[in-house]
């Protein structure tokens, strides 16, 4: 394994802890659960993250499907651009901003986070851990509804 890679990937996960957007669960529950694969990606040419680690769930279980097979899409609740545009020439002086990690803002109830478990060790030697993601996870079917919708509630 490329050491680099390694020190990122942890790095990644690390964050995720520190911000409380996933926690460390026992392996046991009353509740369903579903194990969502992660990888590395890379963006050499991105100014700002070059290595994010992908939360894959199109990735089939072990009863044959996978959580964006279960998962419901959502509605589209973000205007369209025309609205956008026309919205923003209304003003003299329009205001943009960027939301950091806009999905990871929105935390999932208890019982739902259930469905986003994930297993991770820092290093090859110690066995596997068991966590949870607590937030809403980019590579989930529905994260964009569950992200943009949080945005017009009122």
């Amino acid at each position: 394994m490329d050491p680099l890679l390694a020190i990122q990937y942890k790095s990644f996960m690390y964050e995720y802890l520190e911000l409380d957007h996933m926690e460390l669960v026992d392996e046991s529950t009353d509740l369903p659960t579903y194990y969502l694969p992660h990888h590395a990606v890379f963006k050499a040419d991105s100014s700002t993250t070059k290595m994010r680690v992908l939360f894959n769930g199109s990735a089939a279980a072990s009863f044959g499907l996978s959580l964006n097979e279960i998962l419901l899409k959502g509605l589209k609740v973000q205007p369209d651009i025309i609205q956008i545009l026309w919205h923003f020439g209304l003003f003299n002086i329009p205001i943009t901003a960027e939301v950091a990690k806009m999905y990871r803002q929105v935390l999932m109830s208890f019982d739902d986070s259930e469905w986003q478990r994930i297993l991770y060790r820092a290093s090859p030697d110690p066995p596997l851990k068991h966590y949870k993601l607590k937030t809403v996870t980019f590579g989930t079917k529905s994260a964009s509804f569950l992200a943009t919708r949080c945005t017009t509630c009122r």
